[in-house]
């Protein structure tokens, strides 16, 4: 029944601009008519509506219990890898998959202690992620459908990121400077995690890429906070 009116409601709509179209269009002399402006405000609309509604997923992904999950766990395997030592050969790699082939014929280079401890950290990491796209498959299905919805989505949360990074405040010590630091970095490392998985739905080898340099931004950033720190310290 509900399709019904639907289709009875757009077909009333169509009549109606079609009957303003033939109304206007001879007396316009190729000027903007109002079916024109119609349509323009329409679009207008959406566009707005789709900011609007992709700006709330950001949101919510970004304060997600189980994105922190995954992110966090993420952080501790980056960390393992000691990208900065290593950065030469890891900056050439293309996906996760290829980082972590690597990883396996390089675990000497690594703060891993073994293949056994890499393969079980890679793996709570992934099974971490696959909760959290679990959660939001059906959202991200729905609302990025574009490179257009996907440039929204990135600008939003990484503007919750900045947010989040400006109230979490502090003092203006070296200490402080270094913590709110470490946080922003981390911070922005979580939207690259969350571009990067909402990217795979449409692009998938983006959305390898997008992982593996969001390991490499980190790496460069902390690196970058304890810089700064030891300046601070007089070091």
């Amino acid at each position: 029944m509900k399709k019904i009116v639907f289709g009875i409601l757009l077909l009333a709509l169509i009549a109606t601009i079609s009957c303003n179209s033939d109304e206007n269009s001879e007396s316009n002399d190729g000027k903007v008519t109002p079916f024109n402006n119609s349509i323009t405000h329409i679009n207008n609309n959406i566009t707005q509506r789709s900011t609007s509604t992709i700006s709330e997923l950001a949101n919510k992904v970004f304060y997600d219990d189980d994105f922190t999950n995954y992110t966090n766990k993420y952080f501790e395997f980056e960390e393992k890898i000691v990208t900065k030592e290593n950065y030469n050969e890891i900056v050439i790699l293309k996906s996760d998959d290829e980082l972590f082939n690597w990883i396996e014929n390089n675990i000497e280079k690594t703060s891993f202690s073994s293949i056994s401890e890499f393969q079980n950290m890679k793996a709570e990491c992934l099974y971490l992620k696959s909760i959290f796209i679990s959660k939001f498959e059906s959202d991200f299905e729905f609302n990025i459908k574009s490179d257009v919805d996907l440039q929204i989505f990135t600008e939003e949360i990484q503007h919750v990121a900045d947010e989040a990074s400006k109230a979490q405040g502090g003092g203006s010590g070296c200490y402080d400077s270094n913590v709110r630091c470490i946080r922003r970095a981390r911070n922005n490392a979580a939207t690259g995690l969350a571009v990067s998985a909402v990217s795979a739905w449409f692009n998938p080898i983006v959305g390898a890429a997008g992982a593996l340099a969001t390991s490499i931004y980190l790496s460069n950033a902390l690196e970058a906070c304890s810089d700064a720190f030891d300046s601070c310290m007089g070091n």
